[in-house]
């Protein structure tokens, strides 16, 4: 096969392979294309079929719901995991919670305007009452069947660990 030749991206998004002009589709500040360099083309491929292997491969972990993280091989097993996962993820956002007060606190004092904590308040109950709402929608969606807790448990596991990732953006 013959070979690749990649140079450097140009300062308007473009990269040469083989003196053909190609947009790219993001710019890095150097990395493998900050010097010529040349590329078997067995190695390309190899290159894309060991990426292409390890993409799915690798475990979905960024994908699994709460009820197969916890695995079990009877619904009750599951849901009591489910269940203790719940109460912690709770006591997680509780304790962050915590947190983003003791800022908003500290802001509002900083200000002399008590605006952070009533603002965090009123974020804190819209996002209870949402939280309740959705995953009850969600649990309507099993049609009344035995998996119909372990759903709206999930639910909550869900929304309650990006409300802690978001409540800890906010802390000082």
């Amino acid at each position: 096969m013959s070979d690749l030749t990649v140079s450097s991206p140009s300062a308007h998004g473009f990269l040469f392979l083989n003196n053909a002009r190609v947009p790219m589709l993001f710019r890095s500040g150097g990395g493998p294309f900050r010097q010529f360099s040349t590329i078997n083309g067995d190695g390309v491929m190899r290159i894309l079929v060991a990426v292409m292997l390890f993409a799915l491969c690798m475990p979905r972990a960024v994908l699994a719901d709460p009820a197969t993280e916890c695995g079990g091989s009877s619904q009750v097993e599951i849901g009591a995991c489910v269940a203790e996962t719940l109460q912690r993820v709770d006591a997680t956002v509780d304790i962050y919670l915590g947190f983003a007060m003791r800022s908003a606190e500290e802001l509002d004092t900083i200000t002399g305007r008590a605006m952070a904590v009533p603002a965090l308040e009123a974020s804190q109950a819209a996002w209870s009452a949402y939280r309740d709402a959705h995953c009850d929608y969600v649990g309507a969606t099993f049609g009344g069947g035995s998996g119909t807790g372990i759903g709206i448990d999930s639910c909550k596991i869900e929304l309650g660990r990006d409300r802690a990732e978001d409540l800890m953006r906010y802390v000082q």
